[in-house]
């Protein structure tokens, strides 16, 4: 059969089509166009039509010259899907390459990812989603990248002060919220400055992965397609001084019995994310226990408001801190964007006070109409506990008998999106 050649029109509505074969043996054939709307062929069954934003990248077929192969992510199924094409030539099969990689990835030139494996993360699924899901994602989108895997629990701070990290634009957590909290932190105490020219994706492979979901990743799919087609917003993040030391953190720091359990779960880590379900049934059967602490916010006036008092736990939240595992949202009104933190005050007097608030709170953030909740929003909060001082930092174990809470608008790039 003859073939024609590539046609090209020199305006702004410039059309690439061939005919091309979508199987190996040659014997269905069709028209795949491109142009700067969308690319577009047909099969026996349907027309397929894909505009720029679905469209992951193409790759020559390592076998045989004459064929390429085009990703789409479906946004309704959430998965990624690859057709396969033939064309006459190995020359035109590399121009459809180049020219798909081209349309699809804008933002693609000079950039270079530098990606954090946390392999031990949650359901320690990081390896099987960077091996099966993102680095075919890369390879098809040709972004450049580095894979660094945590060898050891002080990995992140020793990988950040012996990098040149000015050399990547854009950072990928794959692990839980602690993962990016101690990134974060590493770079701004040893690289000043430096997230400024950084742009910063987490893939849900954590246990609540709270962030992830945030920013529009809350599964790992979702997530690749926002790294690859580099869709970024301005977000808030929290500087929290313990004592002399300043860590960051992006999603909340608890205290009272929160904390507690989640220090009590460490035990239990080889539970996976059962753990926490076990620290619980296990505070269950011990004695009721009370936190007092003096506690201080600034108004909306900008006022200093004390509370010297019992609380059952405190949460201060950047957003709503969702969890990939159920329907929980604890702070349902933050937003990672507003500047403001949110705090969350409870007071139970008993155990059944506090299961119905915790109920409440698994029911989509109900827990907010409770008498035992108060729920304001600052942009400063000072704890002074009187007796337990362990406080859980995106959770990270911290021991202090102070801690001062404060947000920063606007002070992170993210690699996704909001539904706000």
């Amino acid at each position: 059969m003859e073939r024609t050649s590539i046609e090209s029109q020199a305006d702004e509505n410039q059309i690439f089509q061939e005919e091309v074969w979508t199987d190996h043996q040659h014997n269905i054939n069709t028209d795949l166009k491109l142009t700067k709307f969308a690319i577009s062929w047909k099969n026996t069954s349907k027309c397929h039509v894909y505009e720029a934003a679905k469209i992951i990248g193409a790759k020559l077929s390592p076998n045989d010259p004459t064929s390429t192969s085009i990703m789409i992510y479906k946004s309704v199924s959430r998965r990624f899907k690859i057709y396969h094409f033939w064309l006459s030539t190995a020359d035109s099969a590399k121009n459809w390459t180049e020219q798909i990689r081209t349309y699809s990835n804008t933002h693609q030139e000079n950039r270079h990812i530098a990606i954090i494996l946390n392999p031990i993360s949650g359901t320690k699924s990081s390896r099987s989603v960077f091996r099966n899901e993102f680095q075919p994602a890369l390879n098809y989108s040709g972004v450049n990248y580095t894979m660094f895997e945590t060898a050891y629990p002080n990995f992140i701070e020793d990988w950040v002060k012996s990098q040149d990290v000015k050399q990547y634009t854009d950072i990928v957590c794959m692990g839980g919220d602690g993962t990016m909290h101690l990134l974060i932190t590493a770079l701004n105490k040893y690289h000043e400055g430096v997230m400024d020219s950084i742009s910063f994706g987490m893939l849900p492979t954590g246990t609540r992965n709270a962030l992830s979901i945030e920013i529009g990743s809350k599964t790992a799919t979702q997530g690749i397609a926002n790294i690859i087609k580099r869709r970024t917003f301005k977000g808030d993040i929290i500087k929290v001084m313990i004592e002399s030391n300043c860590v960051l953190a992006t999603t909340a720091v608890a205290w009272g019995i929160v904390s507690d359990l989640c220090e009590e779960a460490q035990h239990y880590r080889f539970l996976g994310t059962f753990r926490y379900t076990a620290a619980g049934i296990k505070r269950v059967w011990q004695s009721w226990k009370v936190y007092s602490s003096i506690l201080h916010y600034e108004s909306k006036s900008g006022d200093l408001i004390t509370h010297d008092d019992d609380f059952t736990y405190v949460v201060i939240g950047n957003h709503r801190i969702l969890n990939t595992a159920n329907n929980e949202i604890m702070t349902p009104k933050a937003r990672i964007n507003d500047g403001m933190l949110d705090l969350l005050m409870v007071r139970c007097g008993g155990k059944w006070e506090l299961l119905r608030v915790f109920q409440k709170t698994m029911n989509f953030g109900s827990h907010l109409d409770s008498e035992n909740v108060r729920y304001v929003k600052t942009k400063q909060v000072m704890l002074e506990p009187k007796h337990t001082q362990v406080f859980n930092v995106d959770g990270e174990m911290y021991h202090s008998p102070t801690i001062q809470i404060q947000i920063l608008p606007k002070s992170i790039s993210y690699l996704g999106q909001t539904d706000y």
